[in-house]
């Protein structure tokens, strides 16, 4: 599933972007939100890793 919006691929619109630039917070803990900048948060529930946006999805 690609969830980015296509004109922040490095591509451009139009191509499937590399998984680099897929996602806007799963496996980017740590790292900023490609939506707001925050910092993507990670936790685990049951033993399921969890990522998310404190701001986007907080």
């Amino acid at each position: 599933i690609v969830t980015t919006d296509p004109s922040l691929w490095p591509h451009g619109e139009g191509r499937l972007p590399e998984i680099e630039y897929a996602h806007y917070v799963y496996r980017r803990q740590g790292r900023e939100c490609r939506a707001c900048g925050d910092v993507v948060r990670l936790a685990e529930e049951a033993g399921r890793k969890l990522y998310w946006c404190p701001t986007c999805q907080g």
